[in-house]
This record gives structure tokens, C-alpha cells and sequence, in this order.
């Protein structure tokens, strides 16, 4: 109070001088002062105990004046109410965060508590590492419809026919092309996983487990690309064009790379979309490889193994159902 009474713009409208009740009292009934202002005795210590400890009431202050109606008494008594409500305001605000704090330990008392879980032994994924494997599991499905589109110039050269005049059954002949098309998606996976991993350094310290498995997931990507290429000629057999070779090379392996994964993660992409790319065969190669990158577990790699192998068993067969079983002109 003293310091706000010795504020500049204060003590220019009020001069403060301190003295005892009685002498107070007869300067007032003199004229020598307007106003008296009584400060109870401990009024400091009553009020810190108020407003950090709860406990009693803030004392009063008295505001004692000959003439009431004059203004700088009107003045004077502005400026007290002011500082009053200022306490008053700190002392309500105090309660309430001290009863804020209170309401909160007990919510947090009866709120489950929450934690941190730790998972060991599982690798981070790096971004040479994804897009290597997005890239990869992409560019070999274009294996399939360029060893489709290669029979049908086999077909238009006659050599097809020419096989056929040995004796050999027609179905020789697709399973050769599934075969051939194992060979070059496979070399093709193998190169550009080597070439990466010496250039990028992409699986430094890994185990020879981790090579075995990495080749076991190739291997069964490779042999969904050859049933795709089978499938794609016996298309192509059937309608005695190369179409559907091209037709999967320029629209149906860029829907497979958007929806697998290739062109991003797949978390970004809306549920429907990764539904579908879960069986597309790049995504499901994709995922293997960022589980067994992760994890290098054999446990984890049989569900989606099968799933590829399935796919690749379904892809032969309907190939080999449409498959011309005699020669077409």
C-alpha cells in the first residue's frame, strides 16, 4: 500500500503522512488533514495467511473524513477499493488453484496410468532402404508383360509352331515362359538388391539368416511375376494379340503401385485402397520386407508367404485353363 501511495501519479492527487490515532484525529478536527486511513495492527501477515494458507478473514480499512462529499476524498476512496479488490481478486484466484491442483491430484489418482513401452530387437527402416524395396517390387512386375509381349512375337515368328512340330505339348511351352520369366524377374531383384546394398550401404552387419530370408521373399516375388507372365500370355495367345501385355504394363501396374505401397506408405492412403494393396504382389513383397528388415523372424513371413503363393498358384492356373491347348492360325 505504501508503495502504491508513492506511485507518481498517486501522490499527486493524495500526500500520505503517518501518524497515531489521537494525533490523527486532532489534525482532522484542525483542518490540518482530510481523511484518516487506519491500517489494523498485523494487517499484512493477516492477509498473506488469507491468501496462501486460507485461514481468518482480511482485515478492514478504515476511511475516516470531515466532509464525505468532497472530491478528493471520492479520490481517496477510489484508490482503496481498487487495492482491496486487487487483494481480494489474488485471494479468490490462490483457492482456485489451490483447489484446482487438489481436483486434479485426485482425477489423477483414479485416471489408469499410462506408460512408455519399449520394443527391442526391432530395426528402423530407412528411407534408402523403403524406397529400394518400393522401387524394386514395382519395376519386376514389368518383367511379366515384357516376357508376354516376347511370346507373342515368338507366336508371329512361328516359333511357337516350330516347337510344336518336335512333339512337345503346348503347355511346355507356358511353363517354359513361367520359368524364363522366374529366371530374368529374379536375376533382376538380386542385381539391384546388391548393386544398392554396396552403393548405399543399405544392410550393414546383417546375418547371413538375414540374406537367407531376404532371398526366400525375392524367390516367391519372382515366381508371382513368372505366373503373371504366364497368365498375360495365354491372354495374349487367346485374343492373338499383344494387348493385355500392355494393357497390364501401362495401366494395371501403375494401380498396383499405388495401391501397394510403391509411390508411398500405404498409411496414407484410404482403407479401401490398402485393402487391395494388401493382395496386390508387390504390396504384399513389400510388407515382407519391412518385417523381416524389422524383425527377422521366419514366424512373421508365413502368412503373407502363403498369401503370395496362393495368389501366384491362382494367377498359373487360370492361365493354364485358357491356355490355346492346339495350334491357332
Amino acid at each position: 500500500m505504501r508503495q502504491l501511495f508513492e506511485e507518481e501519479a498517486v501522490a499527486a492527487l493524495v500526500q500520505l503522512e503517518e501518524m497515531n490515532r489521537s494525533d490523527a484525529l486532532e489534525a482532522l478536527e484542525e483542518g490540518e488533514i482530510q481523511a484518516i486511513l487506519t491500517i489494523p495492527e498485523h494487517f499484512t501477515s493477516t492477509v498473506l495467511n488469507k491468501l496462501f494458507l486460507n485461514e481468518g478473514t482480511t482485515p478492514p480499512l478504515t476511511l475516516i473524513a470531515e466532509n464525505s462529499s468532497a472530491m478528493s476524498i471520492d479520490i481517496l476512496q477510489d484508490i482503496i477499493e481498487i487495492f482491496m479488490r486487487a487483494i481480494n481478486f489474488q485471494t479468490v484466484l490462490s483457492q482456485s488453484m489451490n483447489e484446482g491442483a487438489a481436483s486434479l491430484e485426485q482425477l489423477n489418482a483414479q485416471l489408469p496410468k499410462g506408460g512408455i513401452e519399449t520394443i527391442y530387437n526391432v530395426e528402423q527402416v530407412s528411407s534408402f532402404q523403403y524406397f529400394t524395396f518400393a522401387m524394386s517390387v514395382l519395376f519386376v512386375l514389368f518383367a511379366g508383360g515384357v516376357a508376354a509381349e516376347r511370346a507373342n512375337t515368338e507366336k508371329r515368328e512361328r516359333v511357337f509352331e516350330r516347337i510344336l512340330l518336335t512333339g512337345s505339348k503346348p503347355l511346355r511351352f507356358l511353363g517354359a515362359k513361367l520359368g524364363s520369366t522366374f529366371v530374368i524377374a529374379m536375376l533382376q531383384l538380386v542385381v539391384l538388391f546388391i548393386l544398392c546394398h554396396f552403393i548405399f550401404q543399405l544392410f550393414p552387419g546383417r546375418t547371413f539368416q538375414f540374406w537367407i530370408g531376404l532371398g526366400v521373399i525375392l524367390a516367391a516375388l519372382s515366381l508371382c511375376v513368372g505366373a503373371i507372365g504366364a497368365l498375360l500370355t495365354s491372354l495374349n495367345f487367346r485374343m492373338q494379340s499383344p494387348d493385355a501385355s500392355r494393357l497390364f504394363n501401362s495401366i494395371l501396374v501403375t494401380i498396383m503401385a499405388l495401391a501397394g505401397g510403391s509411390f508411398g506408405p500405404m498409411s496414407i492412403l484410404p482403407n479401401w485402397i490398402t485393402v487391395i494393396g494388401e493382395w496386390t504382389p508387390n504390396g504384399l513383397s513389400l510388407s515382407m520386407l519391412m518385417l523381416w528388415i524389422q524383425s527377422e523372424s521366419f514366424s512373421d513371413l508365413i502368412g503373407p508367404l502363403l498369401k503370395l503363393l496362393s495368389i501366384s498358384l491362382i494367377l498359373l492356373l487360370v492361365g493354364l485353363r485358357i491356355f490355346p491347348q492346339r495350334r491357332q492360325g
